[in-house]
């Protein structure tokens, strides 16, 4: 997996974010390099993917356990010190969907909570993935999230926050997807958001 399949893989999750057998390959490459801290990212944007509960799930949080050991997270002092490392930045607040379009979404659309840079590459800083029958919800975006270290939330003065159902789970917008956009945001004094999904990608 080293070398150019890995930049492959990377290529691919730039495209879709949550794509699972990108992940899966993803994870394995940083693991064989013994980039551990880059495995756990990974593999805790994969494990969002399972249900709870089910026989990936469980085996993933056994993979994300191994590796939380090995980076010698076990003591309480030292994940408090990483949690705190990778939380310097973030954004909280709710997503719903408009009534008028609610009879353009089935339950299991996908929905896509994002943040971007305000100015700079569109790949997201930060993003959660869950479905229409989890709306309305509650999201936090931070840098624990992000897809690569130096594309993180606290890297950037002002941001892009949206919100996205997809009926293909395609991360790049496609046209009939249901969405809405905030911003430029300043990252460090933004308060609870609200984001209403409430127009149609043409």
């Amino acid at each position: 997996m080293a070398g150019k399949p890995y930049e492959l893989v990377k290529k691919a999750l730039g495209i879709q974010p949550f794509h699972q057998k990108a992940l899966w390959l993803a994870g394995t490459a940083t693991y064989q390099a013994e980039d551990y801290k880059t495995t756990l990212e990974y593999w805790q944007r994969l494990l969002q993917q399972f249900p709870e509960g089910s026989e990936n799930y469980v085996q993933m949080q056994r993979n994300i356990g191994e590796i939380k050991q090995m980076l010698g997270m076990s003591t309480e002092v030292e994940a408090a010190a990483l949690h705190k490392a990778a939380t310097t930045a973030s954004l909280h607040g709710t997503v719903r969907l408009t009534d008028a379009l609610k009879d353009k979404v089935s339950p299991e659309d996908t929905v896509f909570v994002f943040a971007r840079a305000a100015k700079g590459p569109r790949m997201p800083l930060a993003i959660v993935r869950k479905q229409v029958k989890d709306l309305p919800l509650t999201f936090t975006l931070d840098d624990s999230m992000a897809m690569t270290p130096a594309m993180k939330l606290s890297s950037f003065p002002e941001v892009m926050v949206g919100a996205r159902i997809s009926k293909s789970g395609n991360a790049i917008p496609e046209s009939g997807d249901l969405q809405t956009l905030q911003g430029p945001l300043p990252v460090a004094s933004t308060g609870a958001l609200e984001l209403v999904i409430d127009t149609v990608v043409p």
